[in-house]
């Protein structure tokens, strides 16, 4: 742009040396001159003003464009983001200003995004001298900064997702760890947890002190050598009539001699999951033989044992990106018990509250880190194939209203006075979700909300607005159709967990 305007006063300044050295009427010549070269210095501000203005507002424009981009940087949209918001941002005719280039380009890790544009400025001025146009550039550098992050994905394992749908969360799941570790196997300050859930959540077998009422008696003497006792799922704290609310907070269970406890200690401790033996559950016959069959997954409709419908166990933060892959393709459908993801939500946010600090096993025991740690973010992902539900295998018969859960069984009211009915069961269900939600979002935790393959019944739009009201943001909810939908939410999750920032 410099070279252009030097050249334009190089003309100026030989058109007024011949006026100059021309003698005849010499006064009109010089008024006539200094007019001419008025006119020539405030043609030249106003033109070189707007290519000013034309550069800081395609500068501008692209630095928005890129963070816009950013976010969509492993899609194929990536282009069409910048297009689009230079478009919106740099408007066709801006200071008779053409965009003539665009270019985009991707590290092949995929954490810098380098954007350069040219573009046409039309002169008002000095196109009298030939100069009809200048180019202008703008560039921009946008690089993906992991600073920090505590992720935990709280993930919906119930029998309905039998089949494709297990392998489609798995997919999607994968796709979103990709993202977030790139080419590398750790990535500084990122750790990632996993909770699977059914009816109830598995904290493992190796956290009987959590516990209120673990009892070697209740299982019988020819319990077969070798089965798991306590595959280490728990019921829901605060059944009915303790009223105490514990089954929406973080509070810590008590951990020391229960007998010697008192009444309140011993409600934050938690119900040991214990399938007894029932008509709908007949793992003990009539001889007293045992059999167990607890671990077949979906296609174990009529599971065998005082585990049944206790899922895959809840994996610790981790910085490796081989351990949490591990945890995702283990994950397998379970049958019986329901649905219930206010359980599995609540057992994500304790498992990221730094008052459970040095109770899980984290791989770093400084973790759960402070709320509001610099630099650091807390996330939650939860996500559902249908509706919170509770289940009963009508074909297995049974000893009352639902399948054994979370709050043992319906008729029993632990859900709340007079909460003898699955729908009732259901509405209580609902609102133990929404009070998790914002507790946690009270914390500054980030929930992004999915629903994958919900039907269009009045139930689950019901479930849709349930998820959709927990989101932190209505970005944050993604209402899934299909597999590939799936995918995609998970990837645009991804991309909005990386943290952007302009580094040029």
């Amino acid at each position: 742009m410099i070279t252009h305007i030097t050249a334009i006063i190089l003309r100026l300044l030989r058109t007024s040396e011949d006026l100059r050295t021309d003698q005849r009427g010499a006064v009109i010549m010089m008024v006539g001159l200094g007019l001419f070269m008025l006119i020539g210095a405030t043609g030249i501000a106003i033109d070189m003003s707007r290519l000013q203005t034309s550069r800081a507002k395609l500068a501008s424009a692209l630095d928005a464009a890129g963070l816009a981009a950013g976010s969509k940087i492993n899609s194929r949209e990536t282009i069409l983001v910048v297009n689009n918001y230079l478009d919106a941002n740099f408007p066709a005719g801006f200071m008779d200003t053409t965009i003539t280039n665009v270019n985009v380009t991707v590290s092949r890790d995929k954490s810098i995004l380098d954007l350069n544009v040219t573009a046409n400025v039309r002169m008002k001025f000095m196109q009298i001298f030939g100069q009809e146009y200048v180019t202008i550039a703008a560039s921009s550098q946008i690089t993906r900064e992991n600073k920090g992050l505590e992720l935990v994905m709280v993930l919906d394992v119930t029998g309905s997702m039998y089949g494709s749908k297990i392998g489609d969360l798995r997919t999607a799941a994968t796709d979103m760890v990709d993202i977030l570790y790139g080419q590398k196997e750790t990535v500084d300050n990122l750790w990632i947890g996993v909770v699977p859930y059914v009816t109830t959540v598995n904290v493992g077998s190796d956290k009987i002190s959590w516990l209120r009422d673990y009892d070697e008696s209740r299982y019988p003497r020819r319990y077969p050598n070798g089965a798991t006792k306590w595959k280490g799922c728990v019921e829901a704290r605060n059944q009915w009539p303790e009223n105490n609310g514990l089954d929406t907070t973080d509070t810590l269970p008590y951990t020391g001699d229960k007998a010697a406890a008192t009444a309140e200690q011993l409600t934050t401790a938690f119900p040991m999951y214990f399938w007894e033996d029932e008509v709908d559950n007949d793992w003990i016959d009539r001889r007293n033989r045992v059999t167990i069959n607890e671990d077949a997954g979906y296609s174990n409709e009529g599971g065998l044992g005082p585990n049944v419908a206790c899922g895959n166990e809840i994996t610790p933060f981790t910085s490796n990106k081989a351990t949490v892959q591990g945890a995702i393709d283990a994950l397998t459908p379970w049958r019986r018990g329901g649905t219930m993801s206010s359980m599995g939500l609540a057992w994500g946010w304790r498992l990221m509250s730094p008052s459970w600090r040095g109770m899980w096993g984290h791989e770093d025991a400084r973790l759960p880190l402070d709320y509001n740690t610099p630099l650091m973010s807390k996330a939650v992902i939860i996500m559902t194939d249908g509706v919170n539900e509770v289940y009963r295998q009508n074909s297995l018969g049974g000893p009352g209203g639902s399948d054994y859960m979370a709050y043992g069984r319906i008729e029993e009211e632990k859900l709340g006075n007079n909460i003898n009915t699955r729908n009732e069961g259901v509405g209580v269900v609902n609102a133990k979700f929404a009070t998790i939600c914002n507790n946690m979002k009270a914390q500054g935790i980030v929930i992004y909300t999915v629903t994958f393959q919900l039907n269009n019944s009045s139930n689950a739009n019901n479930a849709r607005d349930l998820f959709r009201n927990c989101a932190s943001h209505a970005d944050y909810y993604f209402d899934s159709p299909d597999g590939a939908t799936l995918r995609q939410s998970f990837k645009t999750i991804g991309d909005s967990l990386a943290n952007l920032m302009i580094s040029q």
